[in-house]
């Protein structure tokens, strides 16, 4: 038999989702929340943080506070950002290795008919700063935030 028959047959012979490829590595999102080996190196995002943030109105001071708890029975966290319009409750998972984390936050209502709430990410370089992003849901458009570890 020729190879290139050889090779055809064996192809036809393979189910067709053999030949399609999975999603990556890190899932649908592309975000890997596996292990890393480096859980020890990070004291978790527990506590209190000062906060600052872009925000698309000019005349916010965008400072605030941000607290994280870790929640013991659904193994994320939950938290509070203070802000002054109000503040946000936050609720998010955290990468095994504590260096990400991923969440949605919601703000009261407070009457203007605003998205009130969305997602954010943060990440835990190292164990006394934060950085990532929040965006608020339907936005196209993602603002930076920063947080230093209150001490």
């Amino acid at each position: 038999m020729k190879p290139t028959l050889l090779v055809l047959l064996l192809l036809t012979a393979l189910p067709a989702d053999a030949q399609v490829p999975g999603p990556p590595a890190g899932g649908t999102t592309g975000y890997f929340f596996g292990p890393s080996g480096n859980a020890e190196l990070h004291t978790g995002f527990e506590g209190a943080w000062t906060l600052q943030w872009q925000d698309p109105r000019a005349n916010c001071p965008c400072i605030g506070t941000l607290t994280l708890e870790a929640d013991p029975v659904s193994g994320g966290y939950n938290g509070a950002w203070v802000r002054p319009d109000g503040t946000a409750t936050l609720r998010g998972e955290a990468s095994r290795d504590r260096r990400i984390m991923q969440g949605q936050y919601w703000l009261p209502d407070d009457g203007s008919g605003l998205v009130r709430h969305g997602f954010f990410r943060l990440e835990h370089p190292d164990d006394d700063t934060l950085t990532g992003s929040y965006k608020a849901e339907n936005a196209v458009i993602s603002f930076t935030w920063s947080a230093k570890r209150k001490k």
